[in-house]
């Protein structure tokens, strides 16, 4: 019997959600056929992690192995490296957005009034150096309600 070598990857884990399963992203380059430029790809693996010792951001060694469920084909073989991911929800990521976007619009509007308080001042003295002229001469004469 021929025993064949199983496929070794390294990877970093971006999925802890599910019990006894972790997913680890592996990245690649493969470079283009007709402009031999490298491209980066990245592929996703369901991995066994029997006792759950895996955390976000941990770069792992997995091996490839019997399916073990429908998605799962990889097994945990070690923890090469414990990195620390920054544990922020998205919920707090907008509050800390909508904060400065809302210090920001405040100051707009700040600007704003400051800018219409003095485009009233320069109308109120526009109109006072008219003032000389004849304040009949602006209205419309249909405006006592005569019809054509």
């Amino acid at each position: 019997m021929v025993t064949q070598k199983r496929k070794l990857r390294l990877g970093t884990v971006i999925g802890t959600k599910m019990d006894k399963t972790v997913v680890v992203a592996v990245r690649w380059e493969q470079r283009d056929r007709i402009y031999k430029k490298n491209i980066r790809r990245i592929t996703k693996f369901y991995v066994h992690d029997e006792n759950n010792q895996c955390s976000l951001g941990d770069v792992v060694r997995i091996q490839e192995t019997r399916a073990l469920s429908r998605l799962k084909r990889w097994k945990l073989l070690e923890i090469v490296e414990r990195r620390e991911v920054a544990d922020v929800k998205p919920a707090d990521l907008n509050e800390g957005l909508f904060s400065e976007q809302a210090e920001g619009r405040a100051a707009q509007a700040q600007e704003g009034e400051d800018q219409e308080e003095d485009a009233i001042a320069d109308m109120d003295e526009d109109e006072d150096a008219e003032g000389d002229e004849d304040p009949g001469e602006d209205e419309d004469p249909d405006e006592d309600g005569d019809q054509k």
